[in-house]
C-alpha cells in the first residue's frame, strides 16, 4: 500500500501545480498509467534502459518514422529527404513551422546539432549513428540539413528514424564546454528536458516518471492528460494495481498472471514479440586483458555441452508458462532471412530429446573431461553424485550463471538448466543480481554466463552486429554490442556482405550462413523468443493496436508504438 499511497499523492501534487482540464465526465484531468521496468536517468544523452526510451519517444520528436506497414516513411520533423544515388549522402528539408516546448522555434541547427552529437555523446543512440560522420554534418541554409555516411549500408534508415531531436540552444552549453563529459551529469528538469513532442517533461524518481500533455503539440492530441510510468512494482503489487485500476497498462505480467487477467473482464491480454531473442551470453573475452571466466567456456565443444542441457521446449512451457517460441537462431520469426535450425539444421542439438544428456557427456569426455575432483576417471558414482567434472590440466565445468533478480520466469529457467547441466557433471551456480549490478559485472567482464534479452530492429543488421569482432571496433570497448567478445573472421567477413548487398535473395542467403556459425560456434545459447503478456484497461481505453502491422506479434507497449496507441486510443472514463 506505501507504493500506491505514493503515486497517488505525485499525481495529486501534479494536479495542483498544473491545473489540468481533462476529459472525463467530472472533468478530472485523464490519465495512462502504465508499469515498466527499472527506472533510468531520462537525460536524452545519458538514458540507454528501455524506460528512458519510452520518455525520449514523448518528450521528443523524430525527424520521420515508418507507417504501421513499416514500408512507407511518414515526415515528422522533415518536409522531405535526399539521398545521393551512392547512398552515401543525405539532404534533409527541415520544417520551418515547428516549435520547441519552450517557444523557440525548431531549426535546421537544431537537426544539425543532434547529428554531430548523438555519434559521439549519446549513450543509448551511438550504434544507430555510428554510421553517421559527425564531421560531415552541415547546415546548408535555414532549412537544410546534410551528412555523409560512412557505408551505404543496410538498416541505416530503420536507425535514424528512432533518433530524437534535442535542442541545440539547450544542450550545446554542456557539449561545446571544456567538459563535454558534463553533459551526463545534468539532471533532467522541466526546463532542460524541451523537445518537441506529444508529451511535456514534469518529473522523475527511481519509481515513476510524469509526463504532461502538450496542448500545442504539432502532430494530432492524446486522450491522456498525464502519463506516469511506473517503475519497479513487484509481481503482485503489479497484478493487485491493474485488477483495482490504479494502472491502465503494463509492458508485461509473469506467465502466471495470464489466466487471472484474462478472467478479468476489465482486462485485455496482448501478446508482443521483440525483433530480438532470449539467451545465455557466454563470456569469451581475453583473461589476459582482465576478463574473468573459467577458461573452459573458452572450449567451444563444452559450451555446445551445455546447449544440449537446455530444453527450450520444456523451457518454454514450465519456465514461461508457454509464452512464446523456442528457438536457436539469434534471429526470429518476424525478421528477415530468418533460417529455422530446429527444422532444417542437420546439425541440430535437441535439449529436449530423451539422450540430450548422454550426448552432453560424450562431447565433454572427448573434450578430455573425463576426472572428478581427485583426477580419478569421472564414474557411476560421480554421475550419481552430480560431481563437477574436470580434465588432465585441473580445469573444471563450475560455471557462475547470472540473471536478474526481479525476472520471475529467468529464474524458473535458471533452474532447469542448472538440473539438466549438473546430470552431465556440469556445476552451475546461479546469482541474482537487479539490472544495473548485473550489468556492472558484465561490463567489467566478471562473470561466466548471464541470462539476457537482446531487443532489434526489423531489419536483421543490429542482430547480426551483436556477434561481430572486426579487431574490436563492435566490442563494448569499442561501443559496439559484442558483449561476449566472441571472434569469427568468416563471421565478420559474411556481415559486411550482407551489411552492404542490396539483393534480396542474396541477403538472406548470407544470413542463413552466419546463423548456422553462430549456432556450431555458441557465442551464446539462444533461448527463444518469448512474449510479453501485456495488459490494457480496457474499460478505460480501446482502439490500441499491435505494431507494425505485418507481424502477428508484434508490441503495442514499446516506446515507439505506445506513443502510436497514445494518439488513437479512445478513453472511456
Amino acid at each position: 500500500m506505501k507504493k500506491n499511497m505514493r503515486m497517488l499523492s505525485l499525481i495529486l501534487a501534479l494536479l495542483l501545480l498544473l491545473g489540468l482540464t481533462g476529459c472525463s465526465s467530472n472533468n478530472q484531468p485523464v490519465y495512462f498509467r502504465i508499469a515498466l521496468g527499472e527506472s533510468d536517468s531520462c537525460n536524452p544523452f545519458y538514458g540507454y534502459k528501455t524506460s528512458a526510451y519510452y520518455v525520449f519517444s514523448l518528450v521528443y520528436d523524430t525527424l520521420f518514422e515508418y507507417d504501421e506497414s513499416h514500408e512507407n516513411i511518414n515526415y515528422k520533423l522533415l518536409k522531405s529527404m535526399d539521398v545521393s544515388d551512392d547512398g552515401l549522402t543525405y539532404t534533409l528539408h527541415v520544417r520551418d513551422d515547428i516549435q520547441w516546448q519552450d517557444g523557440e522555434k525548431l531549426t535546421a541547427d537544431d537537426v544539425a546539432f543532434t547529428l554531430q552529437m548523438t555519434p559521439q555523446y549519446s549513450y543509448a543512440f551511438t550504434y544507430d549513428t555510428a554510421n553517421i560522420n559527425p564531421d560531415s554534418v552541415a547546415v546548408v541554409d535555414e532549412s537544410t540539413v546534410q551528412f555523409q555516411v560512412y557505408e551505404d549500408a543496410n538498416g541505416f534508415l530503420e536507425y535514424l528514424s528512432g533518433i530524437p531531436v534535442v535542442p541545440k540552444h539547450i544542450w550545446d552549453q554542456y557539449l561545446s564546454s571544456d567538459n563535454p563529459d558534463s553533459v551526463y551529469e545534468v539532471e533532467p528538469t522541466p526546463e532542460n528536458m524541451v523537445g518537441t513532442g506529444l508529451y511535456k517533461f514534469y518529473s522523475a524518481d527511481e519509481t515513476s516518471c510524469v509526463l504532461q500533455l502538450n496542448k500545442n503539440y504539432w502532430g494530432g492530441t492524446s486522450a491522456a492528460d498525464v502519463v506516469v510510468l511506473e517503475y519497479k512494482l513487484a509481481d503482485d503489487s503489479l497484478l493487485a494495481a491493474l485488477q483495482s485500476g490504479e494502472l491502465d497498462g503494463a509492458q508485461s505480467v509473469t506467465a502466471s498472471a495470464v489466466d487471472t487477467v484474462k478472467a478479468d473482464k476489465n482486462l485485455d491480454c496482448v501478446y508482443g514479440l521483440t525483433f530480438g531473442f532470449e539467451g545465455i551470453g557466454f563470456n569469451l573475452h581475453d583473461i589476459s586483458a582482465g576478463a574473468t571466466e573459467n577458461p573452459a567456456l573458452l572450449n567451444r565443444t563444452v559450451r555446445q555441452a551445455i546447449d544440449y542441457c537446455v530444453p527450450r521446449k520444456y523451457l518454454s512451457e514450465m519456465a514461461y508458462g508457454g509464452l512464446g517460441m523456442p528457438g536457436s537462431s539469434f534471429l526470429n520469426p518476424n525478421s528477415i532471412g530468418y533460417y529455422d535450425i530446429a527444422a532444417n539444421y542437420e546439425g541440430y542439438r535437441d535439449g529436449d530429446a530423451a539422450d540430450n544428456v548422454d550426448r552432453a557427456i560424450a562431447l565433454l569426455e572427448g573434450a578430455g573431461f573425463t576426472l572428478n575432483a581427485a583426477g580419478q576417471p569421472y564414474g557411476e558414482a560421480d554421475r550419481t553424485a552430480q560431481a563437477v567434472r574436470y580434465n588432465a590440466d585441473g580445469q573444471n565445468l563450475q560455471f557462475r550463471l547470472f540473471i536478474e533478480s526481479d525476472k520471475v520466469d529467468d529464474d524458473s529457467a535458471a533452474s532447469l538448466i542448472q538440473k539438466e547441466c549438473a546430470e552431465a557433471g556440469i556445476g552451475i551456480e546461479i546469482s541474482r543480481y537487479d539490472q544495473s549490478t548485473l550489468w556492472s559485472y558484465t561490463d567489467a567482464l566478471d562473470y561466466d554466463m548471464y541470462i539476457i534479452e537482446w531487443g532489434g530492429y526489423v531489419d536483421p543488421d543490429f542482430a547480426c552486429a551483436l556477434f561481430a569482432w572486426d579487431d574490436g571496433k563492435f566490442d563494448y570497448a569499442g561501443d559496439g554490442y559484442n558483449d561476449s567478445g566472441y571472434s569469427n573472421l568468416q563471421y565478420d567477413d559474411l556481415y559486411y556482405q550482407q551489411r552492404y548487398t542490396h539483393d534480396p535473395a542474396e541477403r538472406v542467403r548470407i544470413l542463413e550462413e552466419m546463423q548456422k556459425i553462430i549456432y556450431d560456434d555458441v557465442p551464446y545459447i539462444i533461448l527463444g523468443d518469448y512474449y510479453y503478456a501485456q495488459v490494457i484497461n480496457s474499460s478505460r481505453w480501446s482502439g490500441y493496436k499491435q505494431l507494425p502491422a505485418f507481424s502477428d506479434c508484434g508490441m503495442i507497449f514499446d516506446q515507439t508504438s505506445f506513443r502510436y496507441n497514445l494518439l488513437h486510443m479512445t478513453y472511456h472514463g
